[in-house]
């Protein structure tokens, strides 16, 4: 979108404008220079990855998409976001101004970056609420489901210990799960 649409590179230098004077700009991690070597490739992948990235990078992509819906004339009469697509639903609706919606970007991400510790790990489950609960507790398992995304996907979040322990445990019972 980025090589096609002003209003993504817009969105983007505004996200780079935001994030202020660091030694790589928000749009160069977004959007790396082409790896060609395996190291690179995963290293470009973890610098996106990284929470204090991730959540601006998320924020100015999911805003740079929807100036290019409305390009075409594409126009909602509501907005909702799950997670963090709160903030960019609120932008888009003109509740917060695209300056806030980059600022608490960065804020989000700093925050859930900082501390020291495990902070913990979430896991997609490829099952019905039931199912998921019904293992959680056969099972001792100390998560709780953090988000029902679909009837039969929930994420379960916890500590990372806890995690690990319940992808190899739902693993072992062929359920498909994704962290």
């Amino acid at each position: 979108l980025a090589c096609m649409f002003p209003e993504m590179r817009s969105t983007l230098a505004d996200a780079d404008t935001a994030a202020g004077d660091g030694p790589v700009r928000l749009s160069d991690i977004i959007h790396p220079h082409p790896a060609f070597d395996e190291a690179t490739s995963k290293a470009q992948v973890a610098a996106l990855r990284a929470t204090d990235v991730s959540q601006p990078a998320l924020g100015a992509v999911s805003l740079g998409a929807w100036g290019v819906l409305q390009r075409f004339g594409v126009d909602f009469d509501a907005a909702a976001g799950h997670s963090y697509g709160e903030l960019v639903a609120l932008c888009a609706a003109g509740r917060l101004a695209v300056s806030d919606l980059h600022r608490l970007s960065q804020l989000r991400g700093r925050l859930m970056a900082e501390g020291t510790g495990d902070r913990g790990a979430m896991l997609a489950v490829f099952a019905d609420h039931e199912a998921v609960a019904g293992l959680l507790a056969r099972h001792d398992l100390d998560l709780v489901v953090a988000n029902r995304n679909a009837p039969r996907q929930m994420v379960l979040s916890g500590s990372t210990a806890e995690v690990d322990r319940a992808e190899a445990l739902f693993s072992e019972l062929d359920l498909t799960v994704r962290r």
